[in-house]
């Protein structure tokens, strides 16, 4: 895993899809269309903002 801004944005996007179908089951394309939007645009502010994910939480392999 980078710094760079791109799993995230897809994580919780997914991750609120989900919960939107649970909450609101008849209004599926709606969801959808809003979770795509909502990862579009993080992922569109990520890179116009310089936006990265901060250095302790990315894992580190430890040399053999």
């Amino acid at each position: 895993m980078t710094n760079e801004l791109y799993a995230a944005p897809v994580l919780f996007g997914c991750t609120l899809y989900v919960v939107l179908l649970y909450c609101l089951p008849d209004y599926r394309f709606v969801s959808g269309l809003a979770c795509c939007l909502f990862i579009f645009f993080t992922r569109a502010a990520a890179i116009h903002w310089h936006l990265s994910v901060p250095s302790w939480l990315i894992s580190k392999v430890k040399p053999e």
